[in-house]
């Protein structure tokens, strides 16, 4: 997933938008720190999805 900040052109795209709970997008996504760039795939893929 690319952040809207950064990428507003893909803010609204279909394989930009995922639903996840809070702790999936923190840890999974970000591997624990929002602070963390994703680039597309999940930085800790362990991380089990909650969905």
């Amino acid at each position: 997933m690319y952040n809207a900040l950064d990428y507003p052109q893909l803010a609204d795209k279909y394989f930009n938008i995922y639903p996840a709970t809070r702790d999936e997008h923190l840890y999974r996504w970000h591997g624990g720190n929002f602070q963390n760039e994703t680039l597309g795939k999940p930085l800790n893929p362990l991380v089990p999805e909650d969905f």
